[in-house]
């Protein structure tokens, strides 16, 4: 199940993601994911995350987080709107690599930013 990103200008943000298979948690300890934020036709890439830019400390247990900073999230750099996110993993284990469907993300306007 995908749920939508909502975010909004100026915050700084830890986005997580739970990633099971046929039902259960997978192990994401030995993963490498990356994640990237771009336009809904995907030609533009607004936020590019890499493996040193999660929290992996829940990995074992699936669960892994991304650091969406202020600059990432700032006016201008990415403005109020519709955006979809990917998170890719590669599992060096298995040389296997997955992508996941795609996120509706939004990004919405603060007066604070």
């Amino acid at each position: 199940m995908v749920t939508k990103i909502k975010l909004k200008n100026g915050e700084a943000k830890w986005v997580g993601f739970i990633a099971k298979k046929n039902g259960a948690l997978l192990d994401l300890s030995s993963a490498v994911p990356s994640f990237v934020m771009s336009d809904t036709d995907k030609t533009v890439a607004y936020i590019e995350k890499d493996s040193t830019d999660f929290d992996m400390t829940d990995a074992a247990d699936g669960v892994i987080k991304v650091n969406l900073t202020k600059t990432d999230l700032s006016a201008d750099n990415v403005a109020p709107g519709d955006y979809v996110s990917e998170l890719k993993i590669i599992f060096t284990s298995q040389i296997d690599e997955d992508i996941s469907q795609d996120i509706p993300t939004t990004i919405y306007k603060s007066k604070f930013s």
